[in-house]
């Protein structure tokens, strides 16, 4: 039967079949059901056995422990009774005898001397060896606990089998061991017992064992019920051997007993006994009786009941179930055509599971609905980052063309996503097109990724360097490449920091090559020698040897016997030390002997251990020679600098001294050793050190600077001035200062700077109002005026003096005139509001204010405040009208007119002062108009 022929008679099948199959269906889980649950109480029934035969084993072993607790006793008494360490063996015999009849659980008692023989019996008399080598090596350790139980043995006296227990004699006074005080357990009192707790239980119908095991050997020592056939065999690799040895607090598991009865088995230690334990087995038959009962009744409730269901099915599946499955399957058909909006109304007194089943579909249509949208949001969502990120993304068909581009187009090429979209626009750089195919091609023929680096066109024509991730697309149904999808980033500024390294690495190899100096890279072999690894083309003409000849190859064959030891000796003390090591050595290169200045440097791996040593050689022959010409030429200059009056110094790079005459004694009152190595600009004072620090940049610029002056401390904690010139000396970086003492002439300087200023305080101040003078006054306001006429910004002036001044004289006085004038200033500086503004006296009791930028409103204002200001300080003027000190003011702004000169703005305002006047005085007055009236 074909497939076609099958699914042609599958569709013969009736809808009340139908219903029957589906009753069948929904039958199945009651019976899979009923199933699970009788697994399940076989489950609980085998477990509630597992934690029963576990507490009855637990029982059984105190009961057992019993036995041991009284050997325990036994053995601490007699450890401590004189008579079994007596040195009468009579003595000793008889108290042994004596014990063991009174203890008919212990076969036999006796002692063991020292040297392993048994020194007193209950039933020998003359010494033998103790049988239990083991047990007596145990309890004569010097950490040997007070209470040890032997192994099972068969007793060599009695030939029944035995369990020895055993403890150490108390030491001598000297220290000395005694020996052991043992007892033989009588292993049929474990019997008795194990009998009595199996038969409490078989009485009940139960098959049970209870079994007593010395877990370390696997020995069986009791049974019951009684099998004298398993007593003293050993099961060592039995499973319940092995679990009592892998959980030795006690435990349970199932498996077959040592009879291979299937049994259920607890187990627990027996306290104090070393690695005895005691096992109780229930018959696993017997727990399952029960279970299987009820599996057998569960069964044929089921079966009963599926047939009941399937005759009602049958007789009335058409009248309750055909209806409700028809409309069931119409609204699946519907939902499966594509219409989600259908559902399944079924009627409240049908089936609750055509219900839930209607429910179902119901659920699953809004299931398939919200489905859709969240694939057609995620849709959303994955263009939207695909469309914000960074790398351009693309999509490519299997001919290649691109079906989607990202935003990032833009800024990674230049185009714009729907320029690059359809048409293959020919990007690539003519010699890297081959390898963009090739590697679509091989992702199309099987490939999963590819990555590749080459250049492409900018939209701007230029070419820049991208890296490019690129993955096949599957058909999920048939796995073959249906497109390609990848990302694209620019990386032009990498390549161009890669090329950098690269042309690094030449250069610096350039200089490795070409360098004078001799530069071998030794590393260490495994017998601890240095082998040569890498070296320039000047080791090799030094050494004498070609390139190439010497790699790899230690020390001792490149050098002569003397030069390998010492170096050998020099890079091992590098190694040790871990530091660079600088130091001159004449070493024999060739057949020349040389001065050179070595330098070893080492390198470190990452457990910082020195596997290589850098060395570097420069010949210094010549520059000894050199040297020593310096250094005589240096103590002909010392002398010199040594007697001039003027301190010399020499400055190193960091402005350190390196070198100070001694005039330091009388220009700073210190030692020439007490300024070296100290840097000079700690001795300037802090607020010249800027300008100090400015002076020595462009000295170590230009190379010579001449007078400059700072202030040096001296000793005392004073500063002195001190003036300088700088010189760079040729071929260094070191700069020669010349200092010499300026203190008197810098206070020459600084009184007559004082008397200057104090001169040119009294040519542009008023002496008696503190306020600028007439002279100051032309000067301002002319170079204010050329600057509002300049930049086209507004000027004002004000005009002012003191009303009826010369009553105020001859009533009051010449000096309380002059009194009244200084207040009238103060009320002018109190009225100016910005720095810019200048007040000056004009003369007499006029004053004149310049306003620079002042409007002719903003004018009028400080005017106005300056009136009232005078007015409100209430001096007493009875000559005045209102009895006190008042002032007139006129004003003139250039945005009222716009005299040719400040000559003409000047009489401007002195016109509207004297028109404020005419008009009664305490008022300003603007373009010949009242502007305030008195108050």
């Amino acid at each position: 039967m074909n497939a076609l022929e099958l699914r042609d008679r599958i569709g013969r099948i009736g809808l009340r079949a139908r219903v029957v199959i589906l009753v069948l269906l929904a039958v199945a889980p009651l019976f899979c059901l009923l199933v699970f649950s009788a697994i399940a109480d076989r489950e609980v029934a085998l477990a509630n056995a597992r934690s029963r035969a576990i507490e009855l084993a637990r029982f059984g072993a105190q009961r057992q422990a019993d036995m041991l607790q009284q050997g325990r006793e036994l053995l601490t008494v007699m450890r401590r009774m004189p008579e079994m360490i007596s040195d009468d063996l009579e003595v000793c015999r008889t108290t042994a005898r004596e014990i063991a009849a009174d203890h008919p659980q212990f076969y036999t008692i006796g002692v063991v001397d020292p040297d392993g023989a048994i020194r007193c019996h209950s039933t020998i008399t003359h010494r033998q060896a103790f049988r239990d080598a083991a047990l007596f090596r145990q309890a004569m350790a010097p950490d040997a606990p007070r209470f040890i139980v032997g192994q099972f043995l068969i007793s060599a006296i009695t030939g029944k089998p035995v369990v020895v227990m055993a403890s150490p004699l108390p030491k001598a006074a000297d220290g000395a061991p005694r020996g052991i005080v043992f007892a033989s357990l009588n292993l049929e009192s474990f019997q008795q017992v194990s009998a009595e707790l199996a038969g409490a239980h078989h009485a009940g119908g139960s098959d049970q064992v209870v079994l007593v095991i010395d877990s370390r050997n696997g020995t069986v020592l009791a049974r019951g019920p009684d099998n004298a056939q398993m007593l003293g065999r050993t099961f060592a690799d039995h499973p319940l051997v092995r679990a009592m040895v892998a959980s030795p607090d006690g435990g349970g598991l199932d498996t077959d007993g040592l009879g291979g009865v299937p049994r259920i088995f607890g187990f627990a230690r027996l306290p104090i006994a070393g690695g005895v334990m005691i096992a109780v087995g229930l018959a696993r038959s017997d727990v399952l009786a029960d279970a299987n009962k009820w599996l057998v009744i569960g069964l044929s409730i089921a079966i009963l009941a599926m047939t009941v269901a399937l005759a009602a099915a049958w007789l009335v599946g058409h009248a309750s179930q055909l209806r409700p499955i028809r409309h069931l399957v119409d609204t699946a058909q519907m939902l499966g055509d594509g219409d989600l909006s259908a559902r399944a109304a079924m009627e409240p007194w049908q089936a609750p599971e055509f219900r839930m089943l209607g429910a179902t579909l119901n659920s699953m249509a809004e299931a398939i609905a919200l489905g859709q949208k969240n694939l057609r949001d995620s849709e959303t969502e994955l263009r939207l980052l695909a469309d914000n990120a960074t790398d351009m993304i693309f999509k490519l068909d299997r001919n290649f063309r691109r079906t989607y581009v990202s935003p990032s187009s833009r800024e990674v090429l230049g185009y714009e996503p729907h320029e690059l979209i359809g048409e293959r626009l020919a990007l690539s750089h003519p010699d890297d097109s081959g390898q963009v195919s090739g590697s679509y091609r091989d992702l199309m023929s099987g490939q999963e990724r590819a990555m590749t680096i080459t250049r492409i066109r900018h939209r701007d024509g230029r070419w820049i360097w991208i890296e490019v991730h690129k993955r096949a697309l599957l058909d999920p149904e048939t796995g073959a490449p249906i497109g390609i999808i990848g990302s694209m980033r620019d990386i032009s500024a990498r390549k161009v920091a890669e090329e950098s390294v690269r042309a690094s690495e030449a250069l610096l190899r350039g200089v490795f090559d070409h360098t004078p100096d001799t530069v071998l890279v030794t590393a260490l072999s495994g017998e601890n020698t240095f082998e040569i690894e890498v070296y320039n083309p000047a080791a090799a003409a030094a050494i004498g040897f070609p390139i190439g000849a010497m790699n790899d190859r230690p020390l001792r064959d490149v050098l002569s016997p003397e030069v390998a030891a010492r170096m050998q000796a020099d890079l091992e003390r590098c190694r040790t030390s871990g530091q660079v090591l600088e130091f001159a050595d004449a070493a024999l290169f060739g057949n020349r002997r040389r001065t050179w200045d070595i330098t070893l440097t080492p390198i470190f791996d990452d457990g910082a251990r020195v596997t290589r040593i850098i060395v570097t050689a420069r010949e210094t022959t010549e520059k000894k020679l050199a040297a020593d010409l310096v250094r005589e030429n240096r103590e002909r200059y010392r002398l010199i600098a040594d007697n001039v009056a003027d301190l010399v110094v020499r400055l190193d790079r960091d402005l350190a001294c390196g070198f100070v005459s001694p005039a330091s004694r009388h220009l700073l009152g210190c030692e020439p050793e007490e300024l070296i190595a100290l840097p000079l600009v700690e001795l300037v004072h802090s607020g010249d050190r800027g300008v100090f620090q400015q002076d020595m940049a462009r000295l170590l610029t230009a190379g010579e600077i001449d007078e400059f002056c700072f202030r040096a401390r001296h000793a005392d904690g004073s500063y002195i001035w001190v003036e300088a010139t700088g010189r760079k000396m040729a071929g260094s970086t070191s700069l020669i200062l010349t200092i010499r003492d300026v203190s008197r002439r810098k206070q020459i300087e600084d009184e007559l700077a004082a008397a200057n200023s104090q001169l040119r305080t009294l040519a542009t101040q008023d002496g008696l109002t503190g306020l600028a003078n007439r002279r100051s006054f032309d000067e301002v306001f002319d170079r204010e005026w050329h600057r509002a006429m300049r930049d086209k910004t507004p000027l004002g002036l004000i005009m002012l003096d003191v009303d009826k001044f010369k009553v105020f004289n001859d009533v009051y006085g010449h000096q309380a005139g002059d009194m009244s004038l200084c207040a009238v200033a103060r009320a002018i500086e109190a009225g100016l509001l910005r720095p810019a503004d200048f007040a000056a006296r004009y003369g007499g009791e006029e004053f004149v204010i310049v306003l620079p930028g002042t409007d002719e409103a903003g004018t009028i204002e400080v005017a106005e405040r300056i009136r009232h200001s005078v007015e409100a300080k209430r001096l007493e003027h009875r000559g005045n009208a209102g009895g006190i000190v008042t002032i007139s003011a006129g004003v003139w702004a250039s945005s009222t007119a716009l005299p040719a000169t400040p000559r003409d703005a000047l009489k401007s305002a002195d016109t509207n002062l004297y028109s404020a006047k005419a008009a009664g005085r305490n008022r300003v007055v603007h373009a010949e108009v009242p502007v305030a009236m008195a108050g």
